[in-house]
């Protein structure tokens, strides 16, 4: 990759970027989706928190569950397993959650003067 004042050169492909990229309509929209595809992520990660959790050291609490009884886990109880796979991906939820506060927020800051919030 290689620096050319506004361009960027990729694997011999030239690429330029327009200075305001982040008033485009199409920027915009990519804040957009990149927030609601970390949303799908972060619940992603949480079942496979759960699972883990569920098939480990939470083994013996879920087999004694209820067939059809509901369970509202939290973030929090995922972080204090015991099982350092399950504290990893809740690392990681950490992790999502925070850049998606980052991205809302600068969405929120660059947009708001056009009446749109995320």
């Amino acid at each position: 990759m290689h620096n050319l004042d506004s361009k960027i050169v990729i694997m011999g492909k030239v690429v330029e970027f327009s200075k305001g990229y982040k008033s485009s309509k199409n920027y915009q929209k990519q804040l957009e989706q990149n927030i609601s595809k970390l949303d799908d992520i972060e619940n992603e990660l949480m079942g496979l928190a759960i699972n883990t959790a569920t098939e480990g050291k939470w083994k013996e609490w879920s087999d004694s569950m209820q067939e059809g009884e509901e369970f509202n886990f939290t973030e929090e109880m995922l972080k204090d397993t015991g099982d350092e796979n399950v504290d990893n991906i809740a690392l990681l939820i950490d992790n999502v959650i925070i850049t998606k506060g980052k991205i809302k927020t600068h969405y929120n800051t660059q947009y708001k003067k056009l009446g749109k919030k995320c």
